[in-house]
């Protein structure tokens, strides 16, 4: 049972990247501790607040600005029948309208179906399996994915599932995961040998 030092290293090189990626999912990917305000609900003829809401209600409020820049996340809302564009930027949790900025996602959903989302927000997948909202991402994957648009994901809305799931992002985590656990089988089969 006795290990060389290469293979310490290994294995706290492993542990340490395995912290690191458990870390990272925790608090940027999928934050945890985000809190969703309490709005009231709009009235009236569509405004920004409209918009807030909507936002609120699908999750926005758990974005946050990407790590190291002051890049934070937009979201931009277009009306289908009349055009009309809503940028909202969430800056620690929360909604405020923004304007002249590039966005990371865009909605298109038509007037009705934002007033029927507000009124009740699981209405949100039906309005989508209509084609009355539609989703587009306008940024890489990796910028969006650092922004907290994972934190998006609802298991029991599965529009909001499929939106935010990113496959290559998934595909390199199970990668280093097995290379972890060949690492570890290695240095078990090594000390057998022995």
């Amino acid at each position: 049972m006795n290990y060389s030092k290469v293979h310490i290293f290994l294995l706290v090189s492993g542990l340490l990247a395995l912290f690191l990626l458990g870390y990272l999912y925790y608090f940027l990917v999928s934050p945890q501790f985000a809190e969703k305000q309490e709005m009231k609900r709009p009235e009236g003829g569509l405004s920004f607040s409209h918009i807030a809401f909507f936002l609120n209600e699908i999750g926005a409020y758990k974005l946050h600005k990407e790590p190291f820049s002051d890049n934070y996340p937009v979201v931009e809302i277009k009306i289908k029948e009349t055009g009309e564009l809503f940028l909202a930027e969430i800056i620690d949790g929360n909604i405020s309208e923004a304007s002249g900025k590039e966005p990371d996602l865009r909605i298109m959903l038509s007037e009705k179906s934002l007033y029927q989302i507000i009124e009740s927000p699981d209405s949100l997948e039906s309005e989508y399996q209509k084609g009355q909202v539609t989703f587009q991402f306008m940024d890489d994957e990796t910028r969006l994915v650092l922004k907290g648009y994972r934190s998006l994901y609802n298991p029991k809305m599965p529009i909001t599932a499929n939106l935010v799931i990113f496959p290559r992002l998934g595909q390199g985590f199970w990668v280093l995961s097995l290379l972890i656990v060949t690492l570890l089988l290695g240095i078990i089969a090594e000390k057998e040998a022995i």
